[in-house]
């Protein structure tokens, strides 16, 4: 019985670990989702044998269904530690290119963002594509039948103080 309820208070402090500072531990996050389905299996895999005899108490069948909370809850934190380790890659990446047009003063072309990047040319491309989708950017074709992406937001400090306001117009 000790053991039954030492498992079900571990199951339940790994539980409020996880979930109460889900965000101040995004680095020990992937060892707790992986910590999680381990624990869980061990206590399923002391609590089988009283089920399949049939002589479980109900300690044991709490502390069963509390593992497969676990493995449950391990599985869906590495699934949002991988979307989060993705969704972070993407920004910083847009955030890197967005550095890079602005030194080149909002144009720039495929091939000087593959430069300064590990990008190849036709990924510096299709990043680019994706600006002008977002309405971020324009493609322009200059006399040799070139294509510079222009990002209009990148604007002089003279074109800024310029600006009106649009009620006045």
């Amino acid at each position: 019985m000790i053991r039954l309820v030492t498992a079900l208070f571990t199951l339940m402090f790994i539980f409020y670990v996880a979930f109460t500072f889900k965000k101040a531990i995004d680095k020990v996050l992937g060892y707790t989702a992986v910590l999680l389905p381990i624990v869980g299996l061990l206590f399923i895999t002391a609590t089988l044998p009283d089920i399949l005899d049939r002589t479980a108490s109900v300690a044991t069948w709490m502390v069963f269904i509390l593992a497969w909370m676990g493995i449950l809850t391990g599985i869906r934190l590495l699934v949002d530690a991988r979307q989060s380790t993705r969704k972070s890659v993407n920004q910083q990446s847009e955030k890197g290119l967005l550095q890079i047009v602005r030194r080149y003063e909002g144009r720039v072309t495929p091939i000087e963002i593959a430069l300064e990047t590990d990008l190849t040319v036709a990924e510096a491309e299709e990043k680019l594509n994706t600006f002008c989708e977002q309405n971020v950017a324009e493609r322009e074709i200059t006399p040799t039948g070139k294509v510079v992406y222009v990002f209009p937001g990148f604007m002089s400090e003279a074109e800024k103080k310029q600006a009106e306001d649009p009620m006045t117009l």
